[in-house]
């Protein structure tokens, strides 16, 4: 695989047991990585593989910052060049860095109504994004994907967890593209619902969407 070549680091990477689910965070979705992959590739056919699996990290990261709630089950590891989730890197490991023009397996209609409407805004927000680019924003510095990391060099293979709740945290607190970031008043209601008030998040997803969340 051109742009997630790890496996001789990981003999039995893409092993069925590898789709344990994530024991970090919320309690996991119902929803598998594959059917969100599968809807993340109908919506967009001919993404590569860096684009499926750093799309794959924003709506997990979207879902946990603006609902509490993971996408998915499986867990997002950081690797070399970004989160990856392993049992989809598994199915789509022979396209390398070619286009993916349909799903090779999932189900896309198991995803309920609010989490297509998570697939679709991060797909509105960074879907005509390159690999590259994409990898550069999962990547960001202080971001979820280093701190998993630790100490580990830039070449060095990892399979890290990216935990559910460094997601969450980190994303609730600057915004879904780090880049972008939240306003002045957007940090004062990630930094409200930090400190408990539960009532502040309709409040903060509104601010940032321009849709109250129960509208997803």
């Amino acid at each position: 695989m051109t742009n997630h070549e790890e496996s001789s680091e990981h003999p039995d990477i893409y092993g069925e047991g590898l789709a344990t689910p994530s024991t970090t965070g919320s309690l996991a979705s119902q929803t598998s990585a594959v059917d969100v992959a599968a809807a993340v590739i109908e919506r967009r056919p001919g993404l590569d593989q860096m684009q499926l699996h750093k799309l794959l990290y924003f709506v997990q990261a979207a879902s946990l910052a603006w609902f509490e709630e993971p996408a998915f089950s499986e867990r997002i590891e950081a690797w070399q060049y970004g989160p990856v989730v392993r049992r989809v890197a598994g199915l789509y490991m022979d396209f390398d860095a070619d286009p993916i023009p349909v799903p090779v397996r999932g189900r896309p209609e198991r995803l309920d109504k609010k989490l297509s409407w998570v697939v679709d805004r991060v797909l509105a927000e960074f879907g005509h994004q390159s690999g590259v680019a994409l990898a550069k924003l999962a990547k960001v510095d202080h971001g979820p994907w280093q701190v998993a990391r630790g100490t580990l060099g830039p070449e060095a293979p990892s399979d890290n967890e990216i935990t559910q709740a460094s997601m969450r945290d980190y994303h609730r607190r600057f915004g879904l593209n780090p880049e972008a970031g939240l306003s002045a008043e957007e940090h004062a209601l990630a930094e409200r619902f930090l400190n408990g008030d539960r009532q502040s998040l309709d409040l903060l997803v509104e601010s940032v969407l321009g849709v109250k969340p129960s509208a997803g």
